[in-house]
């Protein structure tokens, strides 16, 4: 037997608590080749979510602000050259959570061209690569998120 819509929407009650289901409204987007980043806030502005969307890999997460956007942007950007060390606190960056684990990017020691979203910490860590091609696409599309926003914020003063 196939569930109404009506008994749908039950359960989704019953399984959510209180009954709070989030609403949430586009704040800005940014695609460049196969990747496509859209950052959402709940309509009482209470929460923000990144979604990443892209060949390899689908992610949606909370942030705590919008901030974080531009430094992943400027993260990204300033890639390490071949030679050069990095430090811990240079190396990666929090970007929010999924549920109560971290979510962070890295930079590879190994190969500079190459970043990690990692969602967890040390022992219980997915990590999923990005190439120098990713990296670049989604760096051009945090850069028209931040863009959007950053005119955003301009029209609101």
């Amino acid at each position: 037997m196939i569930p109404s819509k009506s008994n749908a929407a039950e359960t989704i009650d019953a399984r959510t608590p209180n009954s709070a289901i989030d609403h949430v409204g586009l704040l800005a987007a940014g695609v460049s080749g196969h990747w496509t980043l859209e950052v959402s806030e709940a309509l009482d502005g209470s929460r923000r979510f990144v979604e990443l969307d892209g060949p390899s890999a689908y992610v949606h997460f909370q942030i705590d602000s919008l901030d974080v956007l531009r430094r992943a942007f400027e993260f990204l950007v300033h890639r390490p050259a071949p030679s050069q060390t990095w430090t811990e606190d240079k190396s990666s960056i929090v970007l929010g959570r999924l549920g109560s684990l971290r979510v962070s990017l890295a930079w590879d020691v190994e190969q500079p061209l190459r970043c990690f979203l990692s969602v967890g910490t040390t022992g219980d860590v997915v990590r999923l690569t990005f190439d120098g091609k990713d990296v670049d696409e989604i760096s051009a599309a945090l850069r028209q998120i931040v863009s959007e926003l950053d005119g955003d914020e301009a029209e609101r003063q």
